[in-house]
C-alpha cells in the first residue's frame, strides 16, 4: 500500500496546473498546497486582479508558497496590499517581497 502523506509522494497529478490565468504548480504535488493556491487564484479572479499575479510556486520541502507579481505591481501600491490580504486569507505560509508571512492556517495535511 502506498504511502500518500510520505514527504514526497506526490498526491497530485499533474502538479502544475493554470487556474484564472494564473500557473500554480507545487514542488512535491501536494494537494493541500494545490488547494490554498486555487482558493487565492479564485479570490483574486473574483476582484478582478488575477491578471496582476503571473505565477505561485509552493516549495513543498520548505512549506513557502512564492508569487511572480506582474511587472506593474510595486510593493506598497494598492493592488500589491489587496494580494497581500487575500494571501494572508488563503495561503498558510507565503514570502512577500523577501519576507516570509503566515496567513490563515489551512494546511489540512496529518
Amino acid at each position: 500500500m502506498k504511502d500518500w502523506f510520505a514527504e514526497k509522494t506526490q498526491q497530485l497529478n499533474p502538479s502544475e496546473v493554470i487556474a484564472f490565468g494564473v500557473t500554480l504548480s507545487s514542488r512535491h504535488g501536494k494537494v493541500y498546497e494545490m488547494m490554498e493556491m486555487l482558493k487565492f487564484a479564485e479570490l483574486i479572479a473574483q476582484d478582478k486582479i488575477a491578471h496582476c499575479v503571473e505565477e505561485l510556486s509552493y516549495d513543498s520541502k520548505a512549506c513557502v508558497c512564492t508569487f511572480v507579481l506582474a511587472a506593474s505591481v510595486k510593493k506598497g501600491d494598492v493592488v500589491a496590499n489587496k494580494l497581500f490580504e487575500t494571501a494572508k486569507k488563503a495561503i498558510s505560509q507565503f514570502e512577500w517581497f523577501g519576507i516570509i508571512e503566515h496567513g490563515a492556517d489551512f494546511h489540512l495535511e496529518p
